[in-house]
C-alpha cells in the first residue's frame, strides 16, 4: 500500500483530549492564540468525521484526507494566514505521533518530497487549479526494490523486536538495495564485490562515512550468511581495504563533589527570562536529579507529572534506553528539592495534568537536549575554566557511578557484592554495561590500595623484593 492511501484511526475521544492537552500547552498565549487553535482543529476532527464512514466510530487519519481538508480550508484565504492554520494542524499531528496514537505523520511525506517545502509554498500549490494532483506529486518517489529488499525487512524487524531503532540502518540498507536494483542485480547470490565497490565510489560523503555505511551493510550480510541465505560475505573484503580507524581513547570527565556543588551553586544564579522563568529553579533541579540518581540526560527530560510519586519517594523510568521501565528511589534531599521545583512549577504553568512534562521551558515544551547541554558547558565553564575538554552533561553519571563506589570504600563495605546493585540502579542489563562508568581516579586508587593494605599489608612487609 502507497504512503498516500496508508491509513490510521485515532478514537474520537482520543483526539479530543489530545486537543485540550495541546490547549494546556498553550497557556500563556493569550485568549486569542488559544481560540485559533481550538477553531482550526475542531474544524479538522469535523472534517474527519464527515470523511469516515457511517459504520465506523474512529477518525480516520490519512494523507488523502488531510490533503482534501488543506485544499478546502486555504481556499479564499490570505497565503500567510493560511499557512498558520496547516501549522497548527501540523502540530496537533506530531503530539499524536508523540503519543503513539499515530505511528507516523500521514503528512509527512509530502515535506519530505521537493527539498522539504514551507506551509508557504502547499498554501500556493492548494490555491491553484488542481490542487490535489499537485500535492500528490510532492510526495518523493519510493525508492526501487532491489533484490535485499526483503531481507532488509525482515534484518530490520529482528533489531527492532530486541529494543533497537535502527532508523539509520534502514536508510543505508534501503539505499543500498536501490543502488543494486539500477544495476540489474537480479538476486543476493549475485552480489559481489565489484558492486560494493561501485556503490561506496558512488558515494560523495568522507571515507569515515563511507565506512560506517559500509559496515551496516556488512553487519546485514552476515545476517544473511547466518541464515544460509549467502555463501559468503562480499562485503568484508571491501571493507578491510579502509583499513582500521585510529580513534582517540575516550575518557570521561569526573568532576568533585566540590565542583558539583559549584555547579549547582551556579545554576540557582541563572537569570529567568520571559521564554524561560523558570530557568534557574530548572536548572538547578535537573542536574541534581542527573548527579544524586545517575539517570541519563533523556531520561530527565522526558519525565511527567505521573512520574514522580512524592509519596513513596520514587521516579518511574519509562521507555529508557532499550525500551525498559524501573523505579529509582530517592532520598529526603531530593524530595526536599523536587517539592520546591513542583511548587513554583505549578506556579507558572497552570493548569496542570499528570501528563504534562515535568520540565519546560519556551510554550510548555520539554526542554531540547541542545539547550540543556549548552547551559551545563556555560556553567562548567565558570567552574572549572582549565578544563580541557570541558565535562559533558553525561559525565554527571559517571560521575554518580565514582563517587558511589568510593563511598561504599570509605564505608568498608564489600564493593563487588554492591555493583550488581548500582548496575541495577542505572538500568543496566548486565555488569559489563556499568564498569564503563567506573573510571579510576586518584582519590579511588588511593581508597582501594589503602583497603588492600589493611587486608595484605602485614604480610608483605617482611617480604624481600
Amino acid at each position: 500500500m502507497s504512503d498516500h492511501k496508508r491509513s490510521y484511526t485515532v478514537d474520537p475521544l482520543d483526539a479530543q483530549r489530545m486537543l485540550e492537552n495541546h490547549l494546556r500547552e498553550l497557556q500563556g498565549q493569550g485568549r486569542h492564540t488559544l481560540t485559533f487553535h481550538r477553531c482550526v482543529i475542531t474544524k479538522l476532527l469535523s472534517f474527519l468525521t464527515t470523511c469516515s464512514r457511517r459504520a465506523e466510530t474512529h477518525l480516520r487519519f490519512n494523507a488523502s484526507h488531510l490533503l482534501r481538508w488543506i485544499v478546502v480550508d486555504v481556499r479564499g484565504k490570505r497565503n500567510q494566514y493560511a499557512a498558520s492554520r496547516l501549522q497548527v494542524v501540523d502540530r496537533y499531528i506530531r503530539m499524536l505521533c508523540e503519543r503513539s496514537m499515530l505511528p507516523e505523520h500521514p503528512l509527512q511525506q509530502i515535506r519530505a518530497g521537493d527539498g522539504n517545502p514551507s506551509w508557504n509554498y502547499i498554501v500556493e500549490i492548494a490555491q491553484s487549479p488542481q490542487p490535489l494532483r499537485r500535492l500528490q506529486q510532492l510526495q518523493p518517489r519510493l525508492p526501487r526494490r532491489g533484490p535485499l529488499y526483503l531481507s532488509i525487512n525482515k534484518y530490520i524487524e529482528l533489531h527492532q523486536s530486541l529494543g533497537k531503532k535502527y532508523i539509520a540502518h534502514r536508510r543505508v540498507l534501503h539505499a543500498f538495495d536501490s543502488f543494486l536494483a539500477e544495476q540489474q542485480v537480479a538476486s543476493v547470490k549475485s552480489i559481489s564485490t565489484s558492486h560494493i565497490r561501485r556503490w561506496v565510489d558512488h558515494m560523495s560523503c568522507t571515507p569515515g562515512v563511507q565506512r560506517g555505511k559500509l559496515f551496516v551493510v556488512k553487519r546485514c550480510m552476515d545476517y544473511l550468511v547466518g541464515i544460509g541465505t549467502m555463501t559468503e560475505n562480499p562485503a568484508t573484503v571491501v571493507l578491510m581495504e579502509f583499513g582500521h580507524p585510529q580513534k582517540e581513547k575516550f575518557r570521561p570527565v569526573i568532576l568533585t563533589s566540590t565542583q558539583v556543588a559549584t555547579i549547582l551553586k551556579q545554576a540557582r544564579k541563572l537569570p529567568p527570562n520571559h521564554l524561560f522563568k523558570l530557568r534557574p529553579q530548572t536548572c538547578y533541579t535537573m542536574i541534581l536529579l542527573l548527579y544524586t540518581l545517575g539517570l541519563r540526560s533523556r531520561e530527565v527530560r522526558n519525565l511527567r507529572f505521573c512520574d514522580v510519586d512524592m509519596e513513596r519517594g520514587t521516579i518511574q523510568i519509562k521507555a529508557t534506553k532499550f525500551y525498559k521501565n524501573r523505579l529509582v528511589p530517592f532520598g529526603p534531599r531530593v524530595r526536599e528539592c523536587l517539592s520546591a521545583y513542583l511548587v513554583a512549577r505549578q506556579k507558572i504553568c497552570l493548569p496542570v495534568g499528570d501528563d504534562d512534562p515535568l520540565f519546560v521551558a519556551y510554550r510548555r515544551q520539554p526542554i531540547g537536549v541542545s539547550a540543556l547541554n549548552d547551559l551545563f558547558r556555560t556553567l562548567a565553564r565558570k567552574v572549572i575554566p582549565e578544563a580541557s575538554p570541558l565535562p559533558r552533561l553525561h559525565d554527571l553519571r559517571h560521575t554518580f557511578a565514582v563517587h558511589r563506589l568510593l563511598q561504599w570504600y570509605r564505608e568498608g563495605i564489600d564493593v563487588q557484592a554492591k555493583l550488581i546493585l548500582l548496575s541495577t540502579f542505572m538500568g543496566h542489563a548486565e555488569i559489563n554495561s556499568t564498569e564503563v562508568y567506573l573510571t579510576i581516579t586518584m582519590e579511588l586508587l588511593t581508597e582501594a590500595s589503602g583497603r588492600f593494605y589493611q587486608h595484605c599489608g602485614t604480610l608483605i612487609q617482611g617480604t624481600q623484593l
